[in-house]
């Protein structure tokens, strides 16, 4: 038999999986220059090359982004070497 408070522990947990959920966005070559929406996010990044980059974006420009990484690196890229861009982002159901 279970106890309470491992039942209720349970039940508050799958409360929480059932309020929240995730879901990626994608933003295409056509989305990125001069979007204000990709400030500040966690995203990553896919140059055309096929290289993906990971960080968050700290500047957006009509022709450039610019990404930090975890090690505080930045990186500029020009939007015609980006092939896409995508963050997941977790919403409530």
């Amino acid at each position: 038999m279970l106890s309470a408070s491992l039942v209720n522990r349970t039940e508050d947990n799958l409360n929480q999986l059932l309020c929240m959920g995730k879901r990626q966005v994608i933003y295409r070559q056509d989305k990125i220059g001069n979007n204000p929406d990709l400030l500040n996010r966690e995203v990553n990044l896919v140059t055309k090359e096929n290289r993906v980059w990971h960080g968050r974006i700290i500047a957006v420009g009509s022709g450039d982004i610019m990404l930090k990484d975890d090690r505080s690196w930045k990186h500029q890229f020009t939007v015609d070497k980006i092939d896409r861009i995508y963050c997941d982002i977790k919403t409530d159901y």
